[in-house]
């Protein structure tokens, strides 16, 4: 099977590495030249522009910023790819736009399928992701054993889009866990605990989870080197209100969390990883 693969950041690239020690055929895409050259150096075909893989290609996954990059990128697809070919969306994205695409590119004969990630960076280059799939079951079947080279845990959720609002329910909930656990840090420190105590207590209490894990000692280092930024969080909190929105729901907490994420982005903090919001409640 050959696989095109758009969008080598962060988690993208290990997600193309990963597919391509699997054995596929891969092409890869992405607009920045450097992030080419790795994929390049791992051994795969690298290519300057997105027709070059998408006439080539059976499977075609998208690993990009957001809505405004993925449909751009997909009408690049309903141009170029052949029809029979799967365009799989792997990057957080509005489900309303999953079913605009899924009929646009539906009129070539080009099937769409969602299947947002998580767990994270370290998950992506261990190739034990999360992936959370809408779309029809025969098309999941067809890309199955390229999903299974990224990604440990494959979900069958529902039809088209019901894997990017499954993603906007998770990253609804982490980023405003982000917020609470920002706080609970810097509430610590002000009452003259030391981060690193409040820390080692909080993790073996009730009170743990995998956000504390991972990001709680980012916070008492001050490591703030982007896993996920505090821009992502707020274009998915945004995703996710708007969402909610459509459905006639308001969400408190989700919009005070991104009334934080907004101040974050104010203070010039954008591009650092979401751990930074332990220094917006201090500030």
């Amino acid at each position: 099977m050959k696989v095109g693969f758009v969008g080598l950041g962060i988690m993208g690239g290990p997600m193309a590495c990963n597919v391509l020690r699997k054995g596929f055929a891969l092409r890869a895409y992405d607009t920045d030249p450097e992030k080419r050259k790795i994929l390049q150096a791992a051994g795969a075909e690298v290519v300057g522009r997105v027709a070059e893989l998408a006439g080539w290609a059976d499977v075609i996954i998208f690993m990009l910023p957001g809505p405004k990059e993925i449909k751009a990128t997909a009408l690049e697809m309903k141009e170029y790819a052949r029809p029979g070919a799967i365009v799989v969306d792997m990057s957080t994205s509005d489900p309303a736009l999953d079913r605009e695409m899924e009929r646009t590119l539906g009129e070539k004969g080009i099937l769409w399928v969602d299947a947002p990630v998580s767990r994270g960076p370290p998950a992506a280059v261990e190739g034990v992701l999360l992936t959370m799939v809408g779309g029809d079951a025969a098309a999941l079947q067809t890309v199955r054993s390229v999903l299974a080279a990224m990604a440990k845990d494959i979900v069958h959720v529902g039809p088209v889009g019901s894997g990017h609002v499954m993603k906007l329910l998770n990253n609804l909930k982490i980023m405003a866990e982000m917020a609470v656990i920002a706080e609970v840090v810097e509430l610590g420190v002000r009452s003259g605990l030391p981060a690193a105590t409040v820390d080692k207590v909080l993790t073996t209490s009730s009170a743990d989870s995998f956000m504390w894990r991972y990001h709680v000692p980012r916070m008492v280092t001050g490591n703030f080197v982007p896993g996920f930024s505090i821009d992502h969080g707020h274009k998915d909190l945004t995703l996710a209100i708007q969402w909610a929105d459509r459905l006639g729901m308001n969400l408190t907490m989700g919009s005070a969390a991104k009334n934080l994420f907004e101040l974050a982005q104010r203070l010039g903090h954008g591009a650092k990883d979401t751990a930074v919001l332990v220094n917006i409640h201090g500030a």
